[in-house]
């Protein structure tokens, strides 16, 4: 996952500070992908300007998934808010972000907008879509000392009997 945010970041056109400054924001990223440090204790940490911190957290948000290196959990809803273009949910969500109530949100709609707005901001995510990996690791040999004696057991690998040269193949 680290690899695919540093992919994207390499194809951004910015600066080469800012750049190095997201890859290194990587690693501060929570496991749900939020970065809940704030940018002067970054800024202290990575010993560097708050500025320069905002500019690589705005461009690794930038970044898929939605709502990465978001501040909060209404802050990655506002981001994915954006992302769906609609004007009056990212107006009641960046509300939300600020603080008031849904009660407060929804107060100025009538009742089918404030049923479909609270059913949108519901289900809007509170953190960003991880990809989940699910990799298989088929181990080629197994490694162990025996009376100070290296051994290496190798394992038989399945092979698709369907190629034609076989013996070549092995």
């Amino acid at each position: 996952f680290e690899a695919e945010l540093l992919q994207q970041i390499r194809l951004e056109s910015v600066r080469q500070e800012i750049r190095y400054m997201a890859e290194q924001l990587i690693m501060y990223l929570d496991a749900d992908g939020l970065l809940r440090t704030t940018d002067a204790q970054l800024a202290t940490v990575l010993t560097s300007e708050a500025t320069l911190i905002k500019q690589a957290r705005e461009l690794l948000q930038r970044c898929e998934p939605t709502g990465i290196a978001a501040r909060s959990e209404t802050e990655c809803r506002l981001l994915h808010a954006m992302e769906l273009e609609d004007a009056t949910l990212i107006d009641r969500v960046a509300e939300l972000h600020d603080g008031q109530s849904l009660q407060d949100v929804l107060a100025g709609l009538d009742d089918e907008e404030q049923r479909r707005v609270k059913k949108q901001i519901n289900r809007l995510p509170k953190t960003p879509l991880l990809p989940e990996t699910t990799v298989v690791t088929m181990p080629e040999a197994e490694v162990r000392m025996v009376d100070d004696q290296l051994h290496v057991e190798w394992y038989e690998l399945p092979l698709d009997t369907s190629w034609t040269n076989l013996e070549e193949a092995k």
